[in-house]
Formats: C-alpha cells, sequence, structure tokens
C-alpha cells in the first residue's frame, strides 16, 4: 500500500497532461501511486494515459465514459490504495518538494492532515503566493472551524476569499471513507467536501510555502458557460445550510445572504461566459428571473456587500438598483476585450 494515492482527472488535456504527470515523477517523496482517470476525452488523452501507465507501475489510467470532474474524482478515490489521498489538475503541477514537504511538517507536528500555499500561474507570469488559509504549523478545533469552515460558508464575496479547491491537501483516505464523502455536480463541489472533512476532529498542518502551481487556464471549466448553473448552486446553498445545522457551526446570521450574492455574482458571470446564451432580450430576460429567486431577491433587498474586487463590487451596485440594461453592456464590451 503506498502512503499516497495521487487522483489526476482528465479530460482533453493532452496540452497539459505530461507537464502535471511529471511533476509527480519528479516529486521528492516517492512512495505515491497516481491514478489518472480519462473523462471520456476525444482527443489524445487517452493514449496518452496509457503511455504513462505502461511506462510506469506507479501509474494506473481509468476510463470513464464523460461524466464530469465530480465523477472522476470519485472513480480515483474507490480506486485509490494509499493511506492519504491528494487531487491534482491536469493542467496545474507540482513543486518537488510539495509532498514530501507536506509528509514532513504533518509527521513532525503530530498531524493528519496537510495543506501549503499556491501559486496562480497564467501566461506570462506567474502572481504572488497565495497563503494556506491558517498559519503555519498544526491546529484543531475552534481554529480550523474559524480559520476554514466559516470562511467557506459565510465570507465568499471578499477579494482574498478562502480558496475552497481540495489540490493542495493531503486527506487520510479512511475518514473520506467513514464520512462516505463523495463530489457532486460541476461547481463549489470542493468547499462542500472541505466542510464536511473540516467539520470532523482534525489536526491540521499547514506548510507556508507555494508547492502547488495553479495555471489559470482560459479553456477550463470554470472559464465555460455551466447550463444549470443557478439550480446547481441553490443546491449547494441548502447544502451548506444542511451542514450549518448537522455540525451546529457558529455561523453569522447573515451568512445566507453573504453566500447568495456570491452566488448571484457567479450567476451574472455565467449568464456571458463563453458557450452561453446570445442576444440582449435573453439575458435581461435571465437576469430579471435570477434576481426574483427568492434566496437571491432576500440578498438583493437586505444585504450590502462589501469587500469585493472593483469588477464584481460595481456589478453589485448595478444589480442592487436593477440597472440590468447597463449591466448587460458592461459585459459586452468586457467580452470584446
Amino acid at each position: 500500500m503506498p502512503r499516497l494515492s495521487v487522483i489526476l482527472p482528465v479530460y482533453n488535456a493532452e496540452q497539459y497532461l505530461d507537464r502535471a504527470v511529471d511533476s509527480v515523477l519528479e516529486q521528492r517523496f516517492r512512495d505515491w501511486e497516481l491514478i489518472l482517470v480519462d473523462d471520456g476525452s476525444t482527443d489524445a488523452s487517452p493514449s496518452l494515459c496509457d503511455a504513462r501507465a505502461a511506462a510506469d507501475r506507479r501509474i494506473r489510467a481509468i476510463h470513464q465514459a464523460n461524466a464530469g470532474p465530480s465523477e472522476s474524482r470519485n472513480r480515483g478515490m474507490d480506486a485509490a490504495a494509499g493511506e492519504y489521498i491528494a487531487f491534482l489538475d491536469a493542467d496545474d503541477r507540482l513543486d518537488r518538494e510539495c509532498y514530501a514537504r507536506l509528509f514532513e511538517a504533518m509527521d513532525a507536528a503530530g498531524g493528519d492532515c496537510a495543506c501549503c500555499g499556491y501559486v496562480p500561474v497564467w501566461e506570462g507570469g506567474s502572481g504572488a503566493l497565495v497563503p494556506p488559509p491558517l498559519s503555519p504549523g498544526a491546529h484543531e478545533g475552534d481554529e480550523i472551524t474559524r480559520g476554514l469552515v466559516l470562511p467557506l460558508i459565510q465570507d465568499r464575496l471578499r477579494a482574498d476569499a478562502v480558496n475552497g479547491m481540495v489540490w493542495r491537501w493531503l486527506f487520510r483516505r479512511e475518514e473520506i471513507a467513514a464520512l462516505s464523502l463523495r463530489f457532486y455536480g460541476g461547481y463549489y463541489e470542493d468547499e462542500m467536501f472541505l466542510i464536511h472533512y473540516f467539520s470532523r476532529p482534525r489536526r491540521l498542518v499547514c506548510a507556508a510555502e507555494g508547492l502547488y502551481y495553479y495555471y489559470e487556464c482560459p479553456t477550463s471549466v470554470t472559464h465555460r458557460y455551466f447550463p444549470g448553473f443557478v439550480p446547481h448552486y441553490l443546491r449547494i446553498l441548502s447544502a451548506k445550510a444542511a451542514a450549518v445545522a448537522d455540525y451546529a457551526l457558529p455561523v453569522r446570521s447573515d451568512w445566507r445572504d453573504n453566500c447568495a450574492w456570491a452566488g448571484l455574482l457567479a450567476a451574472v458571470g455565467n449568464e456571458f461566459a463563453p458557450g452561453g446564451p446570445h442576444g440582449l432580450g435573453t439575458h435581461l430576460k435571465n437576469l430579471r428571473e435570477m434576481c426574483a429567486i427568492p434566496d437571491f431577491a432576500h440578498a438583493l433587498a437586505h444585504y450590502v456587500p462589501r469587500g469585493m474586487n472593483r469588477r464584481k463590487a460595481l456589478v453589485a451596485a448595478l444589480l442592487r438598483k436593477r440597472l440590468l440594461l447597463p449591466l448587460c453592456l458592461l459585459y459586452a464590451v468586457k467580452n470584446r476585450g
């Protein structure tokens, strides 16, 4: 049994896959298996996965009909044999020290899970280090609740909101199994995974270094139109409400409005994303319907969003005043640029 199973979902990733796989092969930490889950790719990714598996016995390739990244991760978790599980996206890469440093920090502090910082990368350069959600060292109980779980529920508007993605963490596989944790849907499933995992007793160890390189890829799923985004987000909102009740989390009274505002802003961005609906009349109709949805309507009427970047603040101001035509024109100008 390897100490670590790395799960890497693959969908039409021929351009990036070698970079991601090579970053695992180059790890100073050697006790791993890599599970490549081909999600019905239509490019050369399936053959690349098979070639990588044939070249190294620690790599396995799994092929499935296209079902989305959540099901790919679930399939990988079902196949994993490691004591710990980590996730890697196909268009990202790891620092050579990533897993060695995480295990060393975790073992030295007697932890049972770990996290590191990450570095955003885009064409032409990289950004500043984004630190882990908690300070370097070990954390338990209320520290984790207030530093990680509550921000994932009630502080989703701030420009420095906690990143809810699962790819910079080490999780114990037996704990995932004990909680029957699964990924669902195409957006925000990572947040729910972290909320459930860390609402139980944990000893989390954070490493300060930026050991994961997150590539801002314009063709990734987060930059394309997602049909059914609004009902999916409302399900996430209900799932967060259930978690608040189940774990008796000490949330603020306005948490739902904060989260609803985050969803409304994301829904507006999705409305104008590549591959989405066309036509000014269609956009106006869809925006009016969004603003009338009870959770969104309540947030619009009762909560003033703060702490956002300038672009989101402008969109929020137009939404609060129901200036939907100028909002459409704003996105038209943005998309032309």
